[in-house]
């Protein structure tokens, strides 16, 4: 009798063990997981098959077990429909050890995260000054690729370190989804870091490309970034802003300094430091200057617009370079600021440039001799910006056919033939017509059908191809827009990013089989 009993217990226990600790195998590589046991276990198992793991549920992470960590080799998806991953952390005053992130990624790894909302929590105990910072904790430490394609990423701690911290051998990709709330900043960029859609938001600094950061580089192709004291932060490496907005941080957009280099190609810098001195959360920015940008560093402006800033459109000061080549600065007065205005030692060691004839400022503070009078060249004077454009490996589906594009990579963006895209979309709900001027060097793009004109969809030579700057004056229904476009082989080839957010198609992106989507409503 006793011995039936015993097994019994036994068989009770190694059922509920299966149950508790092993996933669920929906399919060889998809895993449906419910606990934190399960999900360990999943991600320890995976070795180097490609495998996508779905959250069945909420799941509670016990950080004093051990970090996430994504292994080289490893190539792990994490779906879910909006479930959540969580790890509440207790503050003690007398414990100031650092603390485990969530997910660490390794190099040689790749993570995709999908729709997954990944939260630290913090219990603070009565008394504790919340000044206080634990040092060493954050969410996700990227030594390889990890790509968000939807999902809420939020530190809800005091910490010192950030929500997001890209390191030197990192590739961070972002389609979609929120960054929000580290600490005192949510991203910090050592590697490569490309924002294609999303926000970052709710920190000090919402970007920070630090001091060491020397060959990093941020690119932002379309998303947001606001809500923050400063929205980006450079002391080094590179910001390449092709789209979107930095718009709605209170003290400053963008605040560049030491061996920084902001190139501003395309996109808003807007309604940033909008509130009175001392109406705002405090947070890490300068506190005596606020304003859409702030440079100390390099700052190349070829396009894109400053506008409707608090105090001041534009600061130069100390030994910064600003090189105005295009765009718009406008309607930076809110609070009696100035469009552009230079600090005091900006002369004894900056520098400027003004490429543009007539260049849109409403009000200047002390400029050096001579700018906003002559430009220094005449803009069909300029030389024309080159570069080597590569051409593009990725397979590319319209509505779900394969189509063959004869497109390339410039700078990691997705460069386009104008013509084969509208001959792509002719009979969508995206169509649009290409017009011409040559005598005035223009480009007009309209709603309506496409009419070919031959040469459309011929795949180019194979090899690099040189890739000049266009300088075409480019219309939408008559509206003038700023695209940014290179002329490969006589043709204008935009970026596809660019087109689809201007004309109304979707682009999305596929990492895994390394495929474009492109779709219309």
């Amino acid at each position: 009798m006793k011995r039936k009993i015993l097994s019994a217990i036994l068989m009770a226990f190694m059922t509920f063990s299966a149950i508790f600790f092993a996933p669920i195998f929906a399919s060889a590589t998809e895993i449906v997981v419910s606990n934190e046991n399960q999900l360990r276990t999943a991600i320890g198992m995976t070795g180097t098959t490609p495998t996508t793991i779905v959250l069945a549920s909420d799941i509670e992470l016990t950080l004093a077990l051990s970090t996430l960590s994504i292994t080289s080799g490893a190539e792990i998806t994490i779906r879910s429909q909006g479930h959540d991953v969580f790890a509440i952390t207790s503050v003690r005053y007398i414990d100031n050890s650092p603390l485990n992130n969530i997910i660490e990624v390794h190099q040689g790894a790749t993570l995709t995260i999908e729709n997954v909302n990944i939260i630290r929590a913090e219990i603070w105990p009565p008394n504790l000054f919340r000044a206080y910072y634990i040092p060493g904790s954050g969410i996700i430490h990227n030594s390889g690729t990890f790509i968000l394609n939807g999902g809420i990423i939020r530190q809800d701690t005091h910490t010192s370190s950030s929500a997001v911290h890209n390191t030197h051998q990192g590739t961070f990709i972002m389609n979609e989804g929120v960054l929000e709330r580290g600490g005192n900043r949510t991203v910090t960029n050592l590697g490569e870091f490309v924002m294609n859609g999303g926000i970052v938001t709710g920190s000090g600094w919402g970007v920070e490309l630090p001091q060491n950061a020397h060959n990093a580089a941020f690119t932002m192709n379309g998303g947001t970034i606001s809500g923050n004291s400063t929205g980006v932060s450079i002391l080094g490496g590179t910001f390449n802003m092709h789209g979107g907005e930095i718009s709605n941080n209170s003290r400053v957009g963008v605040l560049n300094s030491g061996t920084g280099r902001f190139n501003f190609y395309s996109g808003t810098i807007s309604n940033n430091a909008t509130l009175e001195r001392g109406d705002e959360s405090p947070g890490v920015a300068l506190d005596s200057i606020r304003g859409g940008v702030i440079n100390y560093g390099t700052f190349n402006m070829l396009g894109g617009e400053i506008h409707d800033n608090g105090h001041f459109g534009i600061v130069l000061g100390g030994h910064g370079q600003f090189n105005l080549d295009g765009g718009w600065i406008f309607n930076n007065q809110l609070h009696g600021g100035l469009d552009i205005f230079f600090t005091r030692n900006f002369s004894t060691g900056g520098t400027i440039n003004n490429n543009i004839a007539s260049p849109s400022v409403g009000a200047i503070g002390t400029p050096p001799p001579g700018f906003g009078q002559t430009p220094t060249t005449q803009p069909e004077q300029q030389q024309a910006r080159t570069t080597t454009a590569n051409p593009t490996t990725s397979t590319v589906f319209v509505n779900g056919q394969s189509v063959a594009f004869g497109a390339f990579n410039i700078d990691g963006n997705n460069f386009f033939r104008l013509r084969d895209i509208a001959y792509a979309l002719n009979g969508t709900s995206a169509q649009f017509s290409v017009g011409w001027d040559a005598a005035a060097n223009a480009i007009s793009l309209e709603a309506g059908r496409y009419v070919p004109i031959g040469g459309e969809m011929e795949i180019a030579a194979a090899g690099a191809a040189q890739a000049v700057a266009t300088t075409s004056a480019i219309t939408l229904n008559g509206v003038a827009i700023d695209l940014r476009a290179y002329n490969i082989g006589g043709s204008n080839f935009f970026m596809l990013r660019d087109l689809g957010a201007t004309l109304g198609f979707e682009v999305d992106w596929d990492a895994g089989a390394s495929t474009i989507l492109i779709s219309t409503p």
